[in-house]
């Protein structure tokens, strides 16, 4: 996480992370702002890693990033858009919740050879 911020530089954003569920990968991100803003667009920035070391940022993998609300069984109502930064970091601009309750950040990777791996965050919307 160390290296995360240091790349970022200071920020009162609060990291995320964990593991893939197939558990190949580490992901890390952040929302921009936090805490995430009803019914107002915010970003998302990813970190890919192979372990929770976050020794390398893995730049080989596609990061899509959505979010759904499993509750009431629908996403957003805008898709995101996504750009690698030269770091390496990938970011998803134009998420908006606009409802209040429970909500999943999906984070699907895909790498060079095809395969697909998801993780997924349970977040509550909005403070």
């Amino acid at each position: 996480m160390i290296l995360l911020l240091s790349l970022w530089g200071c920020s009162d954003d609060i990291l995320q992370e964990g593991y893939t569920t197939e558990g190949s990968y580490y992901v890390v991100f952040e929302t921009n702002p936090d805490p995430i803003p009803f019914k107002e667009f915010f970003d998302v920035t990813v970190g890919v890693y192979s372990d929770e070391t976050q020794t390398s940022l893995l730049t080989d993998i596609d990061v899509i990033v959505d979010a759904t609300m499993p509750a009431h069984q629908h996403g957003m109502n805008f898709v995101p858009t996504h750009e690698v930064t030269a770091e390496g970091f990938t970011v998803a601009s134009g998420l908006e919740w606009f409802m209040t309750g429970s909500w999943e950040m999906a984070f699907y990777l895909t790498t060079p050879a095809g395969e697909t791996e998801t993780a997924l965050f349970e977040m509550e919307c909005c403070q």
